[in-house]
């Protein structure tokens, strides 16, 4: 993981996803994995006490500082709506859709960032949603395991 150093822009990953939510199906989900699998995305974090930054833009990190990664409960979860997920946008526009003006620091992730946050025995996260403002999609960390076997070809 690291800071956002520029604008993040995914309109190939956007497209999948909206794809994939027309018609999901077996191809449309492959699809979308692949490009996400490419993709850097923003994830929103609380620095405290606030971090100054570099010449480069880069978050100057302490050990005195605390990063609490932005989390959303899945009401859609009839079994366990307080179950909690991380979450990531695809670009800059659906953070700031979420955001709603407020300010927050961000950091680049990619979807290994996710997985191994997910994948630790005391995690607390049960997956993280991408773009929970507007046309999310939820992967869980039984559906991350999957999706690194199916990579991995294991």
């Amino acid at each position: 993981m690291e800071p956002k150093k520029e604008m993040i822009i995914n309109e190939e990953l956007k497209t999948a996803i909206r794809m994939m939510a027309e018609d999901n199906n077996s191809k449309t989900q492959n699809d979308m994995l692949d490009i996400l699998m490419k993709s850097k995305l923003l994830i929103p974090v609380k620095i405290s006490p606030a971090a100054k930054r570099d010449e480069q833009g880069r978050y100057m990190i302490t050990p005195k500082h605390k990063i609490t990664f932005a989390t959303v409960k899945n009401y859609h979860d009839d079994v366990n709506p307080d179950n909690m997920y991380l979450i990531g946008f695809t670009d800059t526009e659906e953070y700031k859709a979420w955001a709603n003006g407020k300010n927050h620091d961000t950091f680049m992730a990619d979807f290994n960032d996710y997985a191994v946050m997910l994948l630790k025995p005391d995690a607390v996260c049960n997956g993280f949603v991408l773009n929970p403002a507007g046309g999310n999609v939820c992967f869980t960390t039984d559906t991350i395991r999957q999706i690194i076997k199916r990579r991995d070809g294991k």
